[in-house]
């Protein structure tokens, strides 16, 4: 393997001592002779030098990288969460690194001290599903104890962040259920998030709270508890068929494709027998054989705010508390009509 050219090599190609070669190649060189500058440039083109963004770093004391540690990669609200943080990114000048926990706190942690090692000028972080109060708050502490600015995107389980962009998950969850009382439905259906996840119960109690509010019959039956899976879906959209509602809200759109899917094999339909409600809105459930009623989450807003925390942080040094909690947006479409 071709090891990578040095200020050395270009040194032993021009003559030029290692010094006049860096100041040359950093543009510090004006005392240098343009011919001699002219020169090096040359050479370095030639050679395929590039410089060591690390040793850079170490000497501005920046890498011009931020992180971002997320759950899972095939869930479409991170990935779209990921392009929008990189395209804000790069309105500072940064470049985006990206790294998948499969929701384990163990691959969280080395992502975390690698992207330490690596001196990123800040993290996006969502905390993996499975982690304890114990463990998120060792992974806040690490981030604190190393200096990295940090905000977590959409989770805090246990509400010990400093540095946070969410969504107002209640309200979402609220505003869908309304939607469906006022359409007339009364025995309304929940399939559940998984429930170690601080936005699937607040999900959940906007669910119980609508119901509540508008005196509509609620019950353990009606709740099934699934884990924003296709598969869990299916299987709560069968049940809850069978259990007679009329109406379902699911707590996720993958959920909602599931419940589809699950009612269907009832031998029922959306919205003929049951109406359908999800969350998230993810790109392709407008284009569904029915398009799918849902709670946009402002993916766009979020990236926005979360890469202007870290800037701040960055900029001013300035470590007080950054809570950002932003409203989502109830799209209706087709999957739910009037009884």
């Amino acid at each position: 393997m071709k090891s990578r050219v040095t200020i050395k090599d270009i040194a032993k190609k021009t003559g030029f001592s290692i010094t006049t070669i860096s100041l040359a190649l950093n543009n510090k060189a004006s005392h240098i002779p343009l011919e001699t500058r002219q020169i090096i440039d040359r050479a370095a083109k030639e050679m395929g030098y590039r410089p060591n963004k690390m040793a850079v770093g170490l000497v501005k004391k920046t890498s011009n990288i931020v992180g971002f540690v997320l759950p899972d990669i095939r869930n479409q609200f991170f990935s779209y969460t990921a392009k929008v943080l990189e395209d804000e990114c790069h309105k500072f000048g940064w470049n985006l690194l990206i790294c998948n926990t499969n929701n384990n706190y163990e691959q969280e942690m080395r992502h975390l001290k690698m992207l330490c090692d690596y001196m990123v000028d800040g993290i996006f972080l969502s905390i993996a599903a499975r982690s304890t109060e114990k463990e998120e708050k060792k992974t806040l502490k690490f981030l604190d104890d190393n200096n990295i600015p940090y905000c977590l995107i959409d989770r805090d389980m246990f509400n010990v962040g400093k540095y946070k962009v969410s969504v107002n998950h209640f309200e979402g969850a609220y505003m869908a259920v309304q939607h469906l009382i006022q359409l007339g439905h009364r025995r309304i259906g929940c399939i559940t998030g998984p429930l170690m996840l601080d936005d699937a119960w607040q999900r959940l109690d906007g669910y119980r709270q609508a119901m509540e509010d508008y005196n509509m019959p609620l019950s353990d039956e009606l709740i099934y508890f699934g884990d924003y899976s296709f598969d869990k879906g299916k299987a709560g959209g069968l049940y809850l068929a069978h259990k007679k509602v009329t109406a379902i809200f699911a707590s996720n759109d993958f959920s909602a494709m599931g419940a589809l899917s699950g009612i269907k094999e009832a031998g029922m339909s959306v919205p003929e027998d049951i109406s359908l409600a999800g969350y998230d809105d993810i790109e392709f459930v407008s284009f569904l054989e029915v398009p799918l009623t849902t709670v946009r989450q402002p993916i766009n807003e979020i990236g926005k705010r979360a890469t202007q925390i870290i800037h701040e942080i960055v900029q001013t040094d300035d470590c007080s508390p950054k809570v950002e909690i932003l409203k989502p947006e109830l799209i209706i479409r087709k999957s739910t009509r009037k009884i």
